[in-house]
């Protein structure tokens, strides 16, 4: 999110967390992120003195000295002091239930992480900070494991004046669609729903780490739907083929073997490019990403294929739920994201027995 002059951003496992329903109100920014149990988060902002509050309390306060000419420089906020040379990262949990009055007086801020900016002067030199951190506060945000970090330096502050808010409430990714905060997934009528017709739909826990992106594939279907000209459906089954435009765009067309019909492209390839050039089933689907890195190791930077199985993309058919914003969040430029389609696009139309059938 943006005030003037200063970012801030959350990231989980060094990527940036999508941020939804973004609001402002004079000096203050708030939105809403998705939160995964065991993801180690990290408010990042770019120039401030800044005092962090979790679920409520004040957990860590960091001044920096900006010159004359300002500075672009990317600030950590990754956990909590715990000794001179080391802190415990912060991480997202689940929630606990409790009746624990120290608890309940936290339950308003429960699930935010808010920073706040203010202009400083900088005083004398002050001991490490203790923790501030509550133990025993059953609160959703935990703590990891002891990290190993490099000494610091603290001053006292004498606060000037309030710069600007930024609070990110943090909830479990369905609950968030659930409640209209993320747009809901565009899965078929015939994707199993929740009992009322008005409910959230029925989307089945993570396992075993996978990423949300790949639970929600495994759900759908892909079904050939008639062309934009009102052409029958198509029920010949039909090869996966390149798009005829380089730059997957509106002139996208797949022709079916079995007939001359064109069908229509899936929706929104400029927003969601894999799905044009990855089929929804066949055995390519379940193909580990790190066979393909493997194939196109000299077309494809390592870098990019660390950055995707890190966010969860280990098979194939993730890749179909992969937008074109989080390429961007996740450092990609444009050029090495239209290297990544088209070695993505070569290794589909080479696999073999990659032929689908339309239900």
């Amino acid at each position: 999110m943006k005030l003037p002059d200063f970012d801030a951003w959350v990231t989980a496992d060094d990527v940036p967390l999508a941020e939804y329903k973004i609001t402002m109100a004079e000096k203050k920014v708030s939105c809403w992120i998705p939160s995964e149990v065991g993801k180690v988060k990290r408010p990042l902002m770019r120039n401030f003195a800044s005092y962090m509050y979790l679920d409520g309390q004040l957990e860590y306060a960091r001044a920096v000295i900006i010159d004359a000419n300002g500075t672009s420089e990317i600030y950590n906020l990754s956990g909590l002091l715990v000794s001179e040379t080391s802190e415990r990262p912060f991480v997202f949990q689940s929630a606990e239930s409790t009746d624990d009055d120290a608890y309940l007086a936290h339950e308003a801020n429960l699930g935010e992480i808010k920073v706040i900016i203010k202009e400083v002067i900088i005083g004398a030199a002050i001991p490490v900070p203790k923790p501030t951190f509550v133990p025993q506060a059953k609160i959703h945000e935990r703590l990891g494991a002891v990290e190993t970090i490099p000494i610091q330096d603290y001053f006292a502050l004498e606060v000037v004046r309030d710069i600007g808010t930024y609070v990110f409430r943090y909830r479990p990714i369905d609950f968030l669609r659930a409640n209209g905060v993320v747009p809901p997934l565009p899965l078929h009528s015939e994707t199993k729903k929740s009992a009322s017709p008005d409910g959230p739909l029925d989307i089945p826990e993570a396992s075993d780490g996978e990423d949300h992106e790949e639970k929600i594939a495994a759900l759908e279907e892909k079904n050939c739907k008639e062309d934009q000209t009102g052409a029958q459906r198509c029920h010949h089954p039909i090869s996966i083929c390149s798009a005829t435009s380089t730059s997957f765009g509106s002139n996208y067309k797949r022709l079916c073997s079995g007939c001359p019909s064109y069908i229509s492209p899936p929706r929104d390839v400029q927003a969601m490019p894999f799905e044009a050039i990855i089929p929804s089933s066949g055995p390519i689907v379940n193909v580990p990403i790190a066979e393909f890195a493997e194939q196109f190791k000299n077309d494809v930077d390592e870098e990019i294929i660390t950055k995707l199985v890190g966010s969860g993309y280990k098979k194939i058919r993730t890749l179909r739920r992969l937008t074109t914003e989080k390429l961007q969040r996740m450092g990609l430029s444009d050029g090495q994201v239209d290297t990544l389609l088209d070695a993505v696009g070569d290794f589909v139309e080479g696999y073999d027995d990659i032929n689908y059938h339309v239900e």
